[in-house]
């Protein structure tokens, strides 16, 4: 999306990528078994994933303004630790992403 300013002085122009995530915060049901806990959270959360192989993936955190804040490649176990503690209050959206596919994805609350 670009914002053109126009004025007597000249012509300034901003340009920006926004990503649009539903505005619903239901879960994305799929076949694939995407589970992160304690939800909400204060600190820690664990991510697990099960019913693929997911060696050439990532999880992917946005904010609530669809920036993206947090990637970590995915690893043989199906799990992973995610320390929240010094990051702000607010919801966000997590995904799991392999081969470029978004094959699932979550809300995330932290309090």
């Amino acid at each position: 999306m670009c914002l053109v300013v126009e004025n007597p002085r000249g012509i300034d122009t901003l340009c920006q990528t926004l990503l649009i995530l539903p505005s619903s915060i239901d879960d994305n049901d799929s076949d694939i078994a995407l589970t992160v806990f304690p939800n909400p959270t204060e600190d820690k959360v664990m991510v697990e994933w099960h019913g693929l192989n997911a060696r050439n993936g990532e999880i992917l955190i946005y904010n609530s303004l669809g920036q993206l804040v947090w990637r970590k490649p995915t690893n043989r176990r199906g799990a992973s630790e995610i320390n929240l503690s010094e990051w702000p209050n607010g919801l966000y959206w997590m995904q799991l992403k392999v081969n470029d596919e978004i094959i699932g994805s979550k809300k995330l609350l932290k309090q």
